[in-house]
């Protein structure tokens, strides 16, 4: 999978302020809601954090920690696909997958994801049909995708 530059993490990782928010209007419900919304954010920053650095393996620790925990976004899934995919576990990537797409159908990084565990699986033809599909979306040429 391409690895995610901080600049082109961050619209995807969730706005600290709204979770801030959501943690101060907690504060009414119990100092334990509060406590795992503050969390959760410093999570996200983290994770947001580790991508900045390109320390992928870092970031896809703390998404697989954040689903254990109950959390369901599709950036999680797709970090978590990550790790399953550089270990070689391509049908646990696949399921994590198809997992973030029930949560974001039309993000083409999930779709990119997916192609670029067929390919590493020798798929290039299934991959290539992928990454055509949504080259629009990210303005790049398919082919480059395959190379990856």
């Amino acid at each position: 999978m391409r690895p995610v530059s901080g600049k082109e993490a961050s619209p995807t990782v969730k706005p600290y302020a709204q979770m801030q928010l959501r943690a101060n209007h907690a504060s009414g419900k119990g100092q334990a809601v509060r406590n795992r919304i503050l969390n959760e954010t410093a999570t996200w920053q983290a994770i947001d954090a580790a991508l900045g650095f390109g320390d992928m393996n870092a970031a896809a620790r703390l998404a697989e920690a954040m689903l254990a925990a109950g959390q369901r976004d599709p950036m999680l899934f797709n970090l978590a696909a990550w790790a399953r995919e550089e270990a070689g576990d391509f049908a646990q990537a696949h399921t994590l997958l198809r997992e973030a797409l029930t949560l974001a159908p039309n993000d083409p990084l999930i779709h990119l994801s997916i192609g670029a565990v067929m390919r590493k699986e020798g798929r290039l033809d299934e991959a290539f049909a992928t990454f055509a599909r949504v080259a629009p979306a990210v303005g790049d040429n398919p082919a480059y995708w395959l190379e990856r």
